[in-house]
Parts: C-alpha cells; structure tokens; sequence
C-alpha cells in the first residue's frame, strides 16, 4: 500500500478505525490513512459557503 500524502511504499497496517475499515500508517511522513475513506474532507468551497450563511 502506498502513502496517500508522499507516495512511499513503507507503510504498515495500524489496527482498524472506529468503523472497521483498515488503517495505515506510513513509516516515512508518518500518516495515518484508509486507502478508501467513506467519509471525504470538506472541500474548500464548501467551506467557504458556509462562512457565508
């Protein structure tokens, strides 16, 4: 599995999230991610139209 962040392939498994999907963790830049999330970032836009409200 590559890092998501710095493409490095030194990541090693980090125990299951409070969903149950899989977590990694990269040796390298040391972050933690699931490879396929169910819940995505807030983008930017969004962000900002909310300030608005």
């Amino acid at each position: 599995m590559n890092c998501l962040r710095c493409g490095s392939p030194n990541s090693v498994t980090n125990g299951p999230t409070h969903s149950g999907n899989q977590n990694f963790k990269c040796r390298d830049c040391h972050r933690q991610f699931v490879p396929n999330p169910r819940h995505q970032p807030i983008s930017e836009e969004t962000k900002e139209l909310i300030d608005r409200l």
